[in-house]
């Protein structure tokens, strides 16, 4: 069929009949090559390529919208209220952190996805917070019998119809009351879908992880086979890893997978001695990995209000200081403040991998236990699985880049790397 237009296209540098494959290869090469980072000598003008770059990708890679695309073209498209902003977060997340090649692996990472899910229940308990301190401000008010105070108080709140019948702080009461039942049963609701989710996910990966270690645990096991075995998902690795994040995303899986694997075998040894040792080293990775993620993310949240608070001197440089030249902090060149956001970005960038690494390891493990204590099968096929699990994790592992491919880094990689060697103090005043 022929398309409308081809500026997308055009703009990825394919063809219509693209693949998905050759879509996302494309976008991320031009990614990197359209990076402002990548640009500096011209960043203003990189930024808008860099932005219709990300566009086209996020219409072309959804089948709906690129066959609604195709049909209508760019113009029609942007006009159609039915399809939403193309900046959508968890889009763009998505394609930072590997890409649907992952997918039989690890599922859809839902970190981004949950945080939006969840803004309009922090709102809301927010709300309930301001309620209460409200109460408390009114019920000291009517303690003193000042009703004409507590009316102007009463009076000004939105979504509250005041019942002459009543005191104020029992209609504010009842109104706690209301607003506190509304988000139990909505915080309820979302834990609930969430399991349920996770649930369904777990199984799937469960089925998959099962079909690849069938093609050894199937097979008749001899040398021969193992060293095909190894050789597939060999390759397999040496493509994944060139995904974004590929490389930390097949240490990740492979981590998991060695772990549980020796874990299961060790505990079916002789002795039952070495499964116990898997258990404790587990829960100790299990304590680091969570203090990890802790420290990270305060190290991003310290950097951006770092930066917020340069921003203001950096906008405020050119107006008369209040304070002497002698204790005025001097203001940032715009070299500097540009880097101060960039080691921003890569903190931030750094803060939402681990919560994603954090989500992976929990979602792998529930994996590896469905398969290897499936009490369908036999304790004889649940070991070989265990082999199996063990000689794909190993490969994962230990699957690194050559320099020459490493030179071929996500810029997405870069930052998170810049963001490790700076913190936040560095750019404050000595």
């Amino acid at each position: 069929m022929a398309v409308k237009d081809t500026y997308y296209y055009d703009v990825l540098e394919i063809s219509p009949e693209a693949t998905s494959k050759e879509i996302r290869k494309a976008y991320k090469v031009l990614s990197i090559k359209t990076h402002p980072d990548k640009n500096r000598d011209n960043p203003e003008e990189a930024q808008l390529k860099f932005q219709l770059v990300s566009e086209a990708y996020q219409v072309l890679i959804d089948d709906k919208l690129r066959n609604k695309y195709d049909q209508v073209g760019r113009d029609a498209l942007k006009k159609d209220s039915s399809v939403k902003d193309f900046e959508n977060a968890s889009d763009v997340f998505a394609t930072i952190f590997g890409s649907e090649q992952f997918d039989n692996y690890i599922g859809e990472l839902n970190f981004l996805k949950n945080l939006e899910d969840t803004g309009g229940l922090i709102n809301k308990e927010m709300d309930l917070q301001k309620l209460k301190e409200t109460l408390n401000i009114v019920e000291k008010i009517e303690q003193e019998n000042d009703s004409s105070t507590s009316l102007v108080i009463v009076g000004n709140m939105k979504n509250l119809t005041i019942d002459k019948e009543l005191s104020f702080v029992e209609q504010l009461q009842d109104k706690c009351t209301q607003l506190k039942a509304q988000l139990d049963e909505e915080q309820a609701k979302f834990t609930k879908e969430q399991k349920e989710q996770e649930m369904a996910t777990v199984q799937e990966l469960s089925k998959i992880l099962i079909e690849k270690l069938s093609l050894l645990t199937e097979s008749v096991n001899d040398e021969a086979c193992v060293e095909s075995f190894k050789a597939k998902f060999k390759s397999e690795a040496d493509e994944l890893k060139m995904e974004s994040f590929g490389i930390q995303l097949l240490h990740t899986i492979g981590k998991v997978y060695t772990s549980k694997a020796k874990i299961y075998m060790n505990a079916h040894d002789y002795w039952h001695v070495g499964g116990w040792s898997g258990i404790l080293k587990e829960k100790f990775n299990v304590v680091k990995d969570c203090i990890e993620m802790v420290s990270v993310g305060l190290d991003a949240q310290a950097m951006q209000s770092e930066v917020e608070r340069v921003k203001t001197i950096y906008e405020n440089k050119d107006e008369p200081n209040q304070e002497s030249d002698e204790l005025a902090e001097k203001p940032p060149t715009e070299e500097e403040f540009r880097e101060m956001e960039q080691l921003m970005m890569g903190k931030a960038l750094s803060a939402a991998w681990h919560a994603s690494k954090w989500e992976i390891i929990s979602k792998l493990k529930q994996v590896c236990d469905a398969v290897l204590y499936d009490e369908s099968v036999s304790k004889d096929k649940q070991y070989k699985r265990a082999k199996a699990m063990y000689l794909i994790g190993k490969i994962f592992k230990t699957t690194e880049r050559t320099r020459q491919e490493q030179e071929e880094v996500q810029i997405y990689e870069e930052l998170f790397m810049a963001s490790t060697k700076k913190k936040a103090k560095d750019f404050k005043k000595k």
